[in-house]
């Protein structure tokens, strides 16, 4: 786990990277999917962020992530706390960003990734919403809707 204000770089190897208080019971669903992702899966390469609260986990850290495995997707789970963030306050840069509340939707665009299909966390770390809407409902890529998801 992680603590604020960590002043050495972590160690990537090719695994999923897990940072965060994984006991929290807002991430309890989020943890019981990531438990069921084989560790022999090579997809499985990208670094999630369990964050309680703002600021628990510096810009520079995630930097640091990045600047380790440039390609590598960093996946921020933003739990009750942190729900406000983007409008008051400052939000992490780099990262694709799902609130724990919002879990169920984005649980299968999760094992998507995992399994070696299409995802929308295959996108460059710079696509903004408009673009994640794009791909996610183009004719031109036609793809499964998600679980619990409208489509208007």
């Amino acid at each position: 786990m992680v603590e604020s204000g960590l002043q050495n770089p972590p160690h990537i190897d090719s695994t999923m990277n897990l940072f965060g208080l994984t006991h929290r019971a807002e991430f309890r669903e989020v943890m019981e999917f990531l438990n069921t992702v084989p560790p022999s899966n090579v997809r499985a390469e990208c670094s999630v962020l369990l964050q309680s609260y703002p600021f628990e986990f510096p810009q520079k850290f995630v930097n640091m992530l990045i600047n380790a495995e440039p390609l590598l997707p960093v996946i921020l789970v933003a739990g009750a706390g942190c729900e406000g963030e983007v409008r008051t306050g400052r939000p992490l840069q780099g990262v694709f960003r799902i609130y724990a509340s919002q879990w169920t939707a984005y649980r299968n665009e999760l094992e998507r990734f995992f399994n070696g299909g299409d995802s929308v966390f295959l996108l460059p770390r710079t696509a903004g919403n408009d673009e994640i809407a794009v791909f996610l409902f183009s004719p031109v890529c036609p793809r499964q809707p998600l679980k619990d998801t409208v489509v208007l």
